[in-house]
């Protein structure tokens, strides 16, 4: 019976240990699922009646983990897949803030009894994790790697069962493990530096994939400007001509000044795709492009203004991309045909200025507060179409996680109007 109360209390220690830091991985409030650790009472009995009857073997441990994954299903009610990646992340940062506990308080160890420096350790682990679970963001890890490809998780699994070993071997043999203890520290520490090399490596990777993609995409829609810029060249000995020939035409000066005005617009206009390829970031061009041909076959008056071709910011270039897209998207779709659409690209010392413009209705502050949100939107739902609003709340995130910052206004035409703008600001 003392073994079993023995063997209890160090189970609703170790869950409570495992429960504080899934609690701050997940970012939930412990007020809001501590009641759910009383459904975990008959996981902790069975655990605690496989400890006593299967004492000091491997099985039991297995067991006894395998019982805190469950716990941790129960409480949390996550996937089960979500689970397990909740569980083994857990376990590893445990494992690490016990390891660096045992290293300091190796001294303690000829003074108090093997019970008491457990307790002891367990209580200075509760202490250390509520100082995470208020203080650090340790929820970034947690997303961080659960988002990531499976050669992160992979990764991340092999320092699970690095530090699983690590821990069997303490209870199976505490005289091998307090020998090779600083082994061990010196083995994590080397471990997690590499696991951070990994990381970072597998970023640029993932990074110059996206940029060859982006090439992929766009660099033909560049040739295709260049060839659209050629073909125009081409036109130039007749534009010429048509200039000598309006003196001709025009029998005065005001008739001379009207036609030469008209047709320099004309020419202005018609050569305002060449203007695209002045600007630094050739796949932006090749973009923008693309998206003046769709508005002219949507007829849709989509005008571009760049304020500075040389273009510097913070965001990778098939980032800029999708921000682009997401705006001029969005513009397409609130304006109907013969809408006028107004793009504006500057570059100052804060980044890259976008601002955009289209027609719509005058905002209201419910509105300015829940254009950012997921699945809000103010555009009427259509069967069988992709779900809305979710283009602005990506663009959102994407622009927090760069410091980015975007501002949504009225404005008003020459006609007073009222306009919607987007200015994004990264």
């Amino acid at each position: 019976m003392i073994n079993f109360i023995e063997e209890l209390s160090y189970n609703m220690i170790d869950i409570l240990i495992i429960y504080i830091m899934c609690s701050a991985l997940i970012d939930k409030k412990m007020t809001e699922t501590g009641i759910r650790m009383l459904y975990t009472i008959p996981v902790l009995l069975l655990n605690t009646l496989t400890d006593v009857l299967i004492r000091y073997d491997i099985v039991s441990y297995i067991l006894g983990y395998c019982f805190m994954a469950i716990a941790v299903y129960i409480i949390f009610k996550e996937s089960v897949i979500q689970t397990i990646y909740l569980y083994i992340i857990s376990f590893i940062l445990c494992s690490i803030i016990q390891l660096l506990l045992i290293l300091f308080m190796k001294p303690a160890a000829e003074i108090f009894t093997a019970n008491e420096n457990t307790y002891l350790g367990s209580f200075l682990t509760v202490i250390i994790e509520l100082i995470i679970y208020r203080f650090a963001p340790v929820k970034v890890i947690y997303h961080f790697i659960t988002r990531k490809s499976l050669i992160v998780k992979s990764i991340v699994l092999n320092i699970f069962v690095f530090f699983l070993v690590i821990i069997l071997l303490s209870k199976f043999s505490p005289e091998m493990f307090f020998q090779y203890l600083t082994i061990f520290f010196i083995s994590v520490i080397v471990l997690i530096l590499s696991f951070l090399e990994i990381l970072h490596s597998q970023k640029e990777i993932i990074e110059k994939n996206k940029q060859l993609d982006a090439y992929s995409q766009y660099m033909p829609i560049v040739n295709e400007l260049i060839t659209h810029v050629r073909m125009k060249q081409h036109d130039f000995d007749n534009q010429i001509q048509a200039i000598k020939m309006l003196p001709a035409s025009c029998p005065d000066y005001d008739s001379l000044s009207q036609k030469l005005s008209s047709y320099s617009d004309y020419l202005i206009e018609s050569a305002s795709c060449a203007s695209l390829l002045k600007i630094n970031m050739k796949l932006i061009a090749g973009f923008l492009f693309s998206k003046a041909c769709q508005a002219e076959e949507s007829g849709i008056d989509f005008q571009i203004h760049i304020l500075n071709y040389n273009l510097t910011t913070k965001l990778q270039e098939y980032d800029l991309i999708e921000v682009l897209g997401i705006l001029i998207d969005n513009a397409f779709e609130a304006t109907g045909q013969h809408g006028r659409i107004h793009l504006y690209m500057d570059c100052k010392d804060t980044g890259i200025i976008v601002k955009i413009t289209n027609p719509g209705e005058l905002l209201t502050p419910e509105m300015r507060k829940n254009f950012f949100t997921k699945g809000y939107s103010t555009k009427p739902k259509i069967e069988d179409h992709k779900i809305r609003g979710l283009g602005l709340f990506k663009m959102k995130k994407l622009l927090d996680e760069n410091q980015g910052k975007i501002y949504l206004y009225n404005d008003f035409d020459e006609d007073h109007n009222s306009l919607i703008c987007f200015e994004v600001v990264v």
